[in-house]
Formats: C-alpha cells, sequence, structure tokens
C-alpha cells in the first residue's frame, strides 16, 4: 500500500526517530533467516559479505528500522517497495508526495528517522577514537574537513575526551545534512560551517544549532540533536518543517517489537529460498563478532 499524502496518515506524528542497540542483539538462527526474508534478496546478499556480526547486525537491523517506520506511517509494507539511488541512499520506487526517510548505524547503535517534510538525513556516531594515532594526528589528517571556526569549538576543551566528542558530535552534524541533500561525502564540507551554541546533554533534545552553506545563513534547515547515550550522539537534519519537534528517540528493545507487523517478501519457490537463507545463516554464525583489537 503507497499513500500520496499527510492526510491519508493522520494519525501518525510529523516525524518519528527510532533506535536500537545492534551490538546487544544476538541473533538466533530463527531471528537471522526471519531478518533476511524480511528484506530485499539484493541487501541479504550485501549484508552476507561483511566480515563481522556486529556490522552485519548494524546494517540489517538498519534495514528493519526503515521499514517499521514506513509500515507504521502506512507508507508500504513491501520490502520490494525500497531501493537505493546512485548515491546508495534509501529510496522508494514509488515516491510519496512529501515523505521522506533516512538510517543510520555505527558504534552500537542503528538509528531511523521518517516523515513528512521536505527533506530528512540522520546520522549517529560513537563519540570514541580507536584509529591508533594520536588525537592531535588524527586532527590533522581530518583538517579539511571542518572550517576554521568549527575547529575552535572542537578544540576548545582542553581535555582530549572532549575535544573527541566535540568532533563527532560536530560530525553528525555535517553528516545529516549531506545526506539530507543526498549528495553524500562527495561535497566540500568545508562549504558547510555549524554554529554550535549550546553542550548537548542527556535527555535533552537540542534545536540551536544553525548552519551558513557557502557563507550564507540557511535557517529553513533545523538540526535536531541528541545523546542516545553518554557514548552516542546523533543529529537529524530536516528541511521544510513547519513542527520543529521530532520527538524523543524511541528506543526500541527487542527484535520483535521491530518486526511485528512487518510481511516478509513472497518467493516464487520456497524450498530454494529455503537453501538460500540456511546459507546466510551459516554465513553469519561463524564470523567473529568484531575485529581483535
Amino acid at each position: 500500500m503507497c499513500m500520496t499524502d499527510r492526510s491519508m496518515c493522520t494519525s501518525a506524528p510529523a516525524l518519528r526517530l527510532i533506535a536500537f542497540n545492534s551490538a546487544r542483539w544476538i541473533p538466533t538462527r530463527e531471528e537471522w533467516i526471519l531478518a533476511n526474508r524480511l528484506i530485499q534478496r539484493s541487501e541479504a546478499e550485501r549484508i552476507s559479505r561483511f566480515a563481522f556480526k556486529k556490522d552485519a547486525k548494524a546494517s540489517m537491523m538498519g534495514r528493519l528500522l526503515l521499514r517499521k517506520l514506513l509500515a507504521d506511517f502506512r507508507i508500504s509494507n513491501s520490502c520490494d517497495d525500497l531501493e537505493r539511488n546512485s548515491d546508495e541512499r534509501p529510496i522508494l520506487k514509488r515516491p510519496t508526495r512529501g515523505f521522506d526517510f533516512n538510517v543510520s548505524h555505527q558504534g552500537n547503535f542503528s538509528v531511523a528517522v521518517a516523515g513528512f517534510c521536505g527533506k530528512l538525513g540522520v546520522d549517529i556516531m560513537q563519540m570514541q577514537y580507536t584509529g591508533g594515532r594520536t588525537i592531535p594526528e588524527f586532527f590533522r589528517l581530518m583538517s579539511r574537513q571542518f572550517t576554521e571556526d568549527e575547529w575552535v569549538y572542537i578544540r576548545r576543551p582542553s581535555d582530549e575526551k572532549d575535544q573527541v566528542a566535540n568532533f563527532y558530535r560536530m560530525w553528525t552534524l555535517k553528516e545529516s545534512y549531506v545526506k539530507a541533500i543526498g549528495v553524500g561525502l562527495a561535497m566540500d564540507l568545508q562549504r558547510i560551517n555549524f554554529s554550535v551554541c549550546e553542550q548537548l546533554r542527556l535527555g535533552e533534545q537540542l534545536r540551536s544549532t544553525t548552519v551558513k552553506v557557502d557563507g550564507t545563513a540557511r535557517p529553513e534547515w533545523t538540526f535536531h540533536e541528541i545523546l542516545v547515550d553518554d557514548e552516542h550522539c546523533l543529529a537529524v537534519a530536516v528541511f521544510g518543517q513547519d513542527d520543529k519537534s521530532v520527538g524523543r528517540c524511541e528506543q526500541i528493545d527487542s527484535f520483535g517489537q521491530v518486526v511485528s507487523n512487518l510481511q516478509p517478501r513472497t518467493e516464487t519457490c520456497s524450498d530454494v529460498d529455503d537453501r538460500l537463507v540456511d546459507e546466510l545463516w551459516s554465513q553469519f554464525k561463524e564470523r567473529a563478532e568484531k575485529p581483535c583489537l
């Protein structure tokens, strides 16, 4: 079912943001096979190529969260309605007027946002650097990703841990914007300059951050920033939305809650599909959870 305007979904909120701690999810055989049947076959095959369980789970849950939001908004309950554009952004084969959605996964969480507005982008980051270099070396390598003013904000704290937190907060803002406009990180990020007015606090949503693009203020964009927990921050970029509230970040606790109303794809040859998904489970369970540090 594909609806064409917000008036047909009057019971749904304007925007919804949901999160799932995919790192804590230990799929059973039945859950993993069901999950693979709830996404497109091409997506299942793509996820099967991940080297580690953590990455496979995060990507899988991202696709399932998108499907949940589409079903909850009564936009679609078919996995075949989802596809990717040339920039790998998830889109609907038959777009619904005035509706957009986006997904992100990093660290322990997968998150998805959807709603009736012009454009949406979301990004989540774990505020922890594990790259092996010193923080000054890491910052030097990333110097061209931020403007001078943004680097002043990032380096303002004396404690390196706080600097890293500021870095990843700024990164989520940049990424949410470029994902919303659909260009990915191919854009010169120094064209985008964020001004941060408040510190993030657990349990609060900030909407005070502003952006300039090519030196021009863009007040039509709203950025919603949230600490999901003590280690993860996220940003949602919203364009063309009068209601400035995304609402709370809904954390979903169980696999069953995510998939309860989702319909699996229909197959013309179920015995072939049974063999394929069973092979996907065998591949998944043999992998390490994450790289050894």
